[in-house]
Parts: C-alpha cells; sequence; structure tokens
C-alpha cells in the first residue's frame, strides 16, 4: 500500500484530517480496484462526535451520504465516481456494499450482547475461520466471508431481492448478532466511528475465506423472517436524506 491507513487509527486528540484524507483516498480506491468491491460514501464524523448529515439521524457515520442519490444503490468500483465524492466531500466515511462485492459479513455489536451471543454460536458450530476481520470503532468486529456470486436486482421495497434464489438479505443470529448480506453494507476502514475511534482491519493482508455452511444456513433462516418492507426511518437508513 502507497500510504499505510493503520497508522491514523489513533485517539481524538490525534486526528490529523489530512492524514486520514490521503487514507480515506488510498482505501476507497484500492477496495474497488484490488478487491473489486463496490464501495458506498458515507456521512463522516464532526468534531464533537455528531454526524456530518447534521441531524440526529441515530446512525453516526454510518448512512449513505448525499452524494449518491439512491442509497447503497449508489455502490460503486468506478474509480472516477469515487474520486468525484472525495472531491466534493474529502472527509466522508467509506463503506462496502455487501451484496454485489458477493460477500457476507457476521456483524458483532459487544454493546448489544454480540459477544455473548458469537460466543454461544461458536459453542455449537466450533471456532470462527481465520478470515478478513474489521475492528470497529464501537469496540465490534466484523467479520468477513466470500460467497458465490448471485444475480440480484432491486425491488419496490427498497432492498435486494435474490434472482431464482429464495434467499432474502441478511438479518439476525442473535442479539447483537447480525448477517450483512445483499442489500446491506457495512463501513470499513479507515472511517471514523463516533466514539473519535476508527475502523481497522485487525491483519490487512488476510484474505476473507469462504462462508462456512452453518452461515449459509443462517442467513437462509434469518431470510425467511426478515424480509418486509422497510419502516420510514430505516428508509432514510437505506437511502440517506
Amino acid at each position: 500500500m502507497s500510504k499505510s491507513f493503520q497508522s491514523i487509527h489513533r485517539g481524538p486528540s490525534d486526528f490529523d484530517m489530512g492524514e486520514y484524507i490521503g487514507s480515506l483516498r488510498c482505501e476507497a480506491l484500492r477496495l474497488a480496484a484490488v478487491e473489486r468491491y463496490f464501495v458506498l460514501p458515507v456521512y463522516g464524523i464532526l468534531g464533537d462526535g455528531n454526524c456530518a448529515c447534521g441531524r440526529a439521524c441515530g446512525a453516526a457515520g454510518k448512512h449513505p451520504h448525499g452524494l449518491v442519490r439512491h442509497g447503497v444503490r449508489g455502490a460503486s468500483r468506478e474509480a472516477q465516481a469515487i474520486r468525484w465524492w472525495l472531491k466534493r466531500e474529502p472527509a466522508i466515511n467509506l463503506a462496502v456494499a455487501t451484496g454485489p462485492s458477493s460477500v457476507v459479513v457476521l456483524d458483532v455489536d459487544p454493546r448489544n450482547g454480540g459477544s455473548e451471543a458469537l460466543s454461544d454460536l461458536v459453542s455449537h458450530v466450533g471456532p470462527l475461520p481465520d478470515t478478513r476481520t474489521t475492528l470497529t470503532g464501537g469496540g465490534g468486529q466484523h467479520y468477513w466471508f466470500t460467497v458465490e456470486p448471485i444475480a440480484w436486482r432491486w425491488d419496490d421495497s427498497d432492498s435486494y431481492r435474490l434472482e431464482d434464489s429464495p434467499e432474502v438479505p441478511g438479518g439476525k443470529m442473535g442479539p447483537g448478532l447480525d448477517i450483512q448480506a445483499a442489500g446491506r453494507y457495512v463501513v470499513v476502514p479507515p472511517s471514523r466511528h463516533a466514539s473519535g475511534s476508527h475502523y481497522r482491519w485487525l491483519d490487512p493482508a488476510a484474505p476473507a475465506v469462504p462462508a462456512p455452511e452453518w452461515l449459509l444456513t443462517g442467513l437462509r433462516h434469518a431470510a425467511r423472517s426478515t424480509f418486509r418492507r422497510p419502516s420510514n426511518e430505516e428508509r432514510l437508513c437505506i437511502r440517506g436524506p
């Protein structure tokens, strides 16, 4: 990597905006060109820890930026689009749309019981495979897994529906334990969390490995109970203001 985005993961008092902007640009372009992920601009975090959207949104630094008109549907891996976003708003946060990127992410939120739910899961299925892992700014983890590319399209419920498959996008596996799959996205390094900390890769060189069968089974089970038309509040997070 020409510029190490790991170097900016320091506490709020050490935050260097110029270094952040440079690292963000390098990582956004790398994710799109090298990993072939579809990246998405999300609102950044202001110096006071509030969301740059200017509202009490409840998802500070995590919902799609107004730079894209259709929320997660505006994710792209085109360098021209990414450069335009960063020219207009250089201090955004960055996300990856999981569905078109052919990944699913096991999202652990310890503040809502995710660590305990993960421990319970591991006791039944065994240890998680070694795979690409994000340490979130809020103390959680994102475990990345690859899936076979699938046909997908948008329908009028503002979510991905998978073609020729009963499976639908992601869902919950337990308290604080979510599967982020088609129709969803995850915030990625070097984005800044409302706490002032930054998202970072546990090991920047680690690849994502194929999703284990138990995770795909959990995805199918979650899909049967979670596919529905989103509420107005959820639409805000999907589309952006």
